[in-house]
């Protein structure tokens, strides 16, 4: 997916086929593999540049993209991740361990590095390590976005 690249990188506009192509996409394997009766929820992080599911000049309506299939959350909110960066961080640490005290030769397999993986998953992101990182995504931060009518909230909040 064309997006914003600090190096030479393209952006995708809001009127760019490629996102809305993109979409399509998504929606046909949305359709052809799950379940054409229960719409996908769509979220985008910048609607500056993706533009916005309610302006009808961009045509997201012909894709079925509406108040009720996309999200009411703000753009990117560090907070709303709050969940996976911090699992993201936690296991790649490990895995960059992992993979630094490994004598990895040429006929070196892929499978090694992925049942770490795996394990490092399993013992890391544990039913319990799960509900404490979302207790103040669920207890704080989205009842604020939601008193907020979907904006920001409060920076206490964030």
């Amino acid at each position: 997916m064309p997006g914003f690249a600090s190096r030479g990188g393209t952006r995708a506009a809001a009127g760019d086929p490629r996102f809305k192509d993109f979409i399509k996409a998504c929606l046909k394997v949305w359709n052809d593999e799950f379940c054409e009766t229960l719409p996908p929820i769509f979220s985008w992080d910048n609607t500056r540049i993706h533009g916005n599911y309610r302006d009808e000049a961009d045509g997201w309506g012909s894709l079925g993209i509406d108040t009720e299939t996309h999200t009411q959350l703000p753009p990117y909110s560090p907070d709303m991740h709050s969940v996976i960066e911090p699992s993201h961080a936690r296991l790649m640490h490990e895995m960059q361990q992992f993979i630094n005290n490994r004598e990895g030769g040429p006929g070196d397999s892929l499978e090694p590095y992925t049942e770490s993986l795996g394990e490092l998953f399993q013992a890391t992101i544990t039913p319990e390590w799960a509900k404490a990182t979302t207790h103040r995504l669920f207890i704080d931060v989205l009842p604020a976005i939601l008193q907020a009518n979907g904006d920001y909230p409060p920076k206490k909040y964030r």
